[in-house]
């Protein structure tokens, strides 16, 4: 059953959207200096006319939009100004500034709908494990419910089992069920660890019994009893492990190369899953790097493996392109592919807000809180002093301020 809670923050001063490009967390962190400058002071030799306030240069370069939510018979008319930003991109990258916000998915949605019924980006990539991807990818493609009823999102407690997630499942079901003639299917892909971990292992244990002898299944197949964040878990799979890809040879010649990678990558996820909770558990920093480094890895493979454009959707943090920190070695999966790829083939978009409720997860289970006020001179206090409604503006174009954390 899912939630029917209604995560919003139905802002009191709207929710924002902006473009990251290094400077919006470069200038916070010091990473980035080579933007153009915030427009300078042109009142003459002397000085004498003050410089453009960051709101006043928001409020003139704020490209206001009709809505966030997606209208199947509407029109994407308010995006035509920002069409040359995120057409023949190799990598859109859609943010969010929490994981529990309605808007942030009705954003999503509006903007995947545009990039791939306007722009032709066919598949989308979501910060989700590679077994759960998997199973609701299905159920995009077939629109079978009974795939997106066993995702692994529906087993713990989260954001994702609520009514408003499953809606925005259920809209990118609508793309492909009324996509123009000729048009590829969108296609749903994981990146992230797959922390339920049910589906992935399903999925790995499925191709052993159709692959792979008994000797080695009865070999490997007591290893997915043992998946928690356990020092013998932990060992366990990883032998299970060493003990699959020894035994590639034979498993590829009952099955196919193809069939063969994708069981061998969801058995790595689910690995390094198992890993990354046993390490929080020991070094939670250390975690935290893991977890960003598997992410990177597989947006690599997805890369390697998908020749068209992707959309990749996750926290602003992860699509981040200048958010390093050097004491502890952070660096962003947005950073990652900001240095892999050229710079005409990355744009990445963040949705932040200043206002209005949230749900929230707690130790007391989930609670509709309200948004805290902005930090002065944060850029969600900026963005909420130009008085617009949702609107979105390209901050490479100047400086917000020397600190805009």
């Amino acid at each position: 059953m899912k939630y029917s809670s209604t995560m919003t923050n139905r802002c009191v001063q709207f929710g924002v959207m902006v473009f990251l490009a290094g400077v919006l967390f470069g200038v916070a962190s010091g990473c980035d200096d080579s933007s153009t400058p915030f427009p300078p002071n042109d009142g003459g030799p002397d000085g004498d006319v003050e410089p453009q306030q960051p709101v006043d240069w928001l409020a003139e370069q704020a490209v206001e939009l009709d809505g966030l939510t997606y209208d199947p018979i509407g029109t994407f008319d308010d995006l035509e100004s920002v069409r040359a930003t995120f057409e023949a991109r190799r990598v859109v990258m859609l943010g969010e500034g929490d994981h529990g916000v309605v808007e942030a998915r009705e954003y999503k949605l509006r903007f995947i709908a545009w990039l791939y019924l306007e722009l032709g980006y066919d598949v989308l990539v979501e910060e989700l494990g590679l077994g759960e991807a998997a199973v609701i990818n299905e159920y995009i493609q077939s629109g079978d419910v009974a795939f997106l009823e066993n995702a692994d999102i529906n087993d713990y407690d989260s954001y994702f089992r609520t009514n408003e997630t499953w809606a925005f499942f259920e809209g990118i079901r609508a793309l492909n069920e009324s996509r123009p003639a000729g048009r590829e299917p969108l296609r749903f892909l994981g990146f992230d660890l797959d922390h339920g971990r049910r589906n992935a292992a399903e999925l790995v244990v499925a191709y052993l019994e159709s692959a792979a002898s008994t000797a080695l299944f009865d070999e490997i197949r007591p290893a997915f009893n043992c998946l928690g964040g356990t020092p013998e878990c932990d060992t366990s799979l990883a032998a299970a492990l060493e003990s699959f890809r020894a035994a590639s040879a034979d498993l590829i010649a009952s099955s196919s190369q193809g069939e063969y990678d994708e069981a061998a990558a969801l058995f790595q996820n689910l690995a390094d899953t198992v890993h990354y909770y046993r390490l929080a558990t020991e070094d939670e920093a250390g975690a935290v790097l893991f977890r960003e480094s598997i992410m990177m890895r597989n947006a690599d493979a997805i890369l390697a493996a998908e020749p068209g454009g992707l959309i990749l959707s996750a926290h602003n943090l992860h699509v981040a392109r200048a958010f390093s920190d050097a004491s502890n070695g952070w660096e962003t999966l947005g950073e990652h592919l900001a240095t892999s790829l050229v710079e005409e083939d990355l744009v990445s978009l963040a949705f932040t807000f200043a206002g209005g409720q949230h749900l929230v997860r707690t130790m007391a289970g989930f609670e509709v809180l309200a948004v805290d006020a902005p930090m002065e001179q944060s850029l969600e206090d900026l963005f909420s002093q130009v008085g617009a409604g949702p609107f979105v503006v390209d901050v490479r174009a100047g400086r917000l301020g020397t600190d805009p954390r």
